[in-house]
């Protein structure tokens, strides 16, 4: 315990301790000292007062009620409102929900916050949303869910909001949303030269947009029903893991006259179905585990271009 006090003595921590809740008491006796988050229950939810705002950490029953209603605000006691601006950390993962409202007082939907809530369907926003963090992994294996519209207010979608939600065929944004954009129901920046994230069953056979110049990390991670992809000439780019595990991915094409550079660290790693690719005249090298566990791989062509081939890039080609 004297570890957070380094050079004190047991009789000097004593003083120290004492000095604390002194100095604890008159603060407290001035009213300066608030009271710590407290978890409450009302109604069908646990939620927790931050001091100005309120979290929603979960059902107060399980299993959790088919349909949940968030407020927009809760009384806190004593005729005290305050808005719900969050759904916290893990708050339905695995809930047995099957549709959700989200209020217009929302800001952030928490790291995990739908994680395997396999039965989720409906995703339904107020209108006059306020949402702007959709955090990481927020929707990971709503494997129920088909479509969710993007409010305009959002500006952040953390990595793998959607990964493994593996009925979703598309993420839809409105043209009033600066920051991001939809096309055929894939998830892009507002320019679209950045493409984030394809739905799990998004459009089949796939050409990337002629206006995308990167694939974004993981973008089409998981993607289970997509048989071939065309790569657009304007692609310089293509993230680290970008088809990792697209185990129906039989075909990948590059339209020549291709700008990418580099085939990125565990691109096509499991790929399960991929059987042969040309790699363009444009790519200098190919990074560790680029093709790792491409079982299926009966023929890859390297151009003279490649100057570099990392340790493992081709590693268990069982089939080549």
């Amino acid at each position: 315990h004297f570890g957070y006090f380094p050079g004190l003595v047991e009789s000097d921590f004593q003083i120290a301790q004492l000095a604390t809740l002194l100095t604890t008491l008159a603060l407290s006796l001035s009213g300066l000292v608030f009271s710590p988050a407290h978890a409450v229950t009302t109604g069908d939810l646990n939620w927790t007062d931050n001091g100005t705002s309120v979290t929603i950490t979960g059902c107060a029953a399980d299993p959790c009620p088919s349909s949940v209603v968030i407020p927009a605000s809760i009384d806190i006691g004593g005729g005290v409102i305050h808005d719900v601006t969050t759904i916290g950390i893990s708050a339905f993962s695995s809930a047995a929900l099957t549709s959700i409202n989200i209020p217009y007082t929302v800001t952030t939907i928490g790291l995990y916050a739908f994680r395997n809530a396999t039965s989720l369907t409906t995703v339904t926003f107020d209108g006059t949303s306020t949402l702007t963090t959709i955090r990481e992994a927020a929707f990971e294996g709503a494997s129920a869910l088909t479509s969710i519209t993007i409010p305009a207010s959002v500006t952040s979608i953390e990595s793998d909001a959607f990964l493994y939600a593996s009925a979703l065929t598309a993420i839809t944004v409105p043209s009033t949303n600066l920051n991001y954009s939809s096309n055929n129901g894939v998830l892009l920046n507002k320019a679209q030269t950045l493409l984030i994230r394809y739905p799990v069953r998004g459009p089949v056979p796939y050409a990337i947009p002629a206006t995308v110049t990167s694939i974004g990390i993981y973008a089409f991670n998981g993607a289970s029903a997509l048989e071939s992809v065309t790569i657009a000439p304007s692609v310089t780019s293509i993230g680290i893991g970008a088809f990792y595990n697209a185990t129906a991915l039989e075909s990948i094409t590059f339209t020549s006259p291709s700008s990418l550079g580099t085939i990125e660290r565990s691109t096509f790693f499991g790929a399960t179905s991929l059987t042969s690719i040309t790699i363009p005249s444009s790519v200098t090298s190919i990074d560790e585990t680029a093709f790792s566990g491409a079982s299926a791989l009966t023929s890859i062509t390297i151009p003279s271009s490649v100057t570099s081939v990392t340790r493992r890039a081709l590693q268990n080609l069982t089939a080549l």
